[in-house]
């Protein structure tokens, strides 16, 4: 039986169809590169016996921290499981317990243990401190926020409890902000500032929800100040090329082309960038083409 032949497509005359016109290009919105990094978290406060404690019980917790302190977690392990048993109603046991396991990475059981110290001395603010760390490591950070709000309550005007809630709104609000929730994420990220009006993470993030509602001015301004917070705080060259990249956004957002690529130009000498190489591939068109 012979084989049917493909009928071959049927070419066009040369000189029937005129090619269409090519329409000029329209500048496109800049998408999102890799997100801000996470503003960093402040380590949990060491446990410290307390002076009122009897001579012996401070020996055993002053051990303790040390072993701790060294990264020795099964010899701290060891001390205040024991201590555990000897005086269950204390709370500084179950305190170092819980600060073992959050170096361990067991977040749950971090947040179990120091979660019982808290509740066994509820007027202490570094537990409560302590609790809003572990709960944001666990990815708890509505939580988080109360505990060191509490902590706060306790403790008014701690810088570092301050600094901790600052931060874990800023990440809340981050979070927000990649689900596209923006009156969440600007809520979130507007407190942070109430308590640190200069935080790089903040101000960034506060010029992300500006740059995603294309309110370009607000962005710029919110961006550039981030840009100098992060610089004057001396922020990682990685942390400057995502704030640079993105402030060239605000400003391709807001017609300054010239000005966006000297942004990511910045960014590139930076941190290297596909997405960033091709904005300023994008802009530098921009630049040339007067139909633009």
């Amino acid at each position: 039986m012979a084989k049917k032949k493909r009928a071959s497509p049927k070419k066009g005359k040369p000189g029937r169809e005129a090619p269409p016109k090519s329409a000029a290009p329209k500048p496109r919105a800049p998408a999102a590169i890799a997100r801000a990094p996470e503003p960093a978290a402040a380590p949990p406060e060491a446990p410290s016996a307390p002076p009122e404690a009897p001579a012996g019980l401070q020996g055993r917790l002053g051990a303790a921290e040390r072993m701790l302190a060294s990264g020795d977690l099964a010899g701290a392990e060891r001390a205040w499981t024991e201590l555990s048993l000897d005086a269950p109603g204390s709370s500084h046991a179950w305190h170092g317990l819980g600060l073992v396991a959050l170096r361990r990475g067991d977040h749950p059981r971090a947040v179990e243990l120091v979660n019982k110290a808290a509740r066994l001395a509820p007027s202490d603010a570094r537990l409560h401190a302590n609790l809003g760390a572990v709960l944001r490591a666990a990815g708890r950070l509505g939580e988080a926020v109360s505990a060191y709000r509490r902590s706060l309550e306790l403790r008014p005007r701690h810088p570092a409890t301050l600094a901790a809630l600052a931060a874990t709104l800023t990440r809340g609000g981050q979070v927000a902000l990649e689900g596209s929730k923006l009156p969440a994420a600007e809520r979130a990220f507007r407190a942070a500032l109430a308590l640190e009006p200069e935080q790089p993470d903040a101000l960034h993030g506060l010029g992300m929800v500006a740059l995603k509602a294309r309110k370009a001015k607000a962005a710029q301004q919110l961006l550039g100040r981030a840009l100098l917070a992060a610089r004057k705080r001396r922020a990682p060259p990685a942390a400057l090329a995502v704030a640079l990249a993105h402030y060239g956004q605000a400003l391709r957002q807001l017609g300054e082309p010239a000005k966006a690529a000297a942004a990511y130009r910045e960014s590139l000498k930076l941190a290297a960038n596909d997405q960033v190489a091709r904005w300023l591939t994008e802009v530098e068109g921009l630049k040339q083409d007067p139909r633009a």
